[in-house]
């Protein structure tokens, strides 16, 4: 993306109408949760709670192979 690139999607964004800026949010709250992870649960008194999930290294240390340890290093 380039300053001309930018300028042309903000000219032609300034015709959206309800539908493409309403597909817009969707499509960003659903990067958001994708970026911040949140776990579901029910608590001891019956309450839905939620809590932020994290991983050490980050989520992608879920698929990632632990190269250091395969190799003995």
């Amino acid at each position: 993306m380039n300053d001309n690139t930018y300028a042309d999607f903000i000219r032609d964004s300034l015709d959206w109408g309800v539908y493409e800026w309403s597909l817009v949010s969707k499509v960003k709250s659903i990067m958001q949760e994708a970026i911040e992870a949140k776990m579901k649960y029910v608590d001891e008194n019956g309450a839905e709670e939620e809590t932020p999930l994290n991983f050490q290294g980050g989520i992608k240390s879920i698929f990632n192979i632990d190269l250091d340890a395969e190799l003995g290093l």
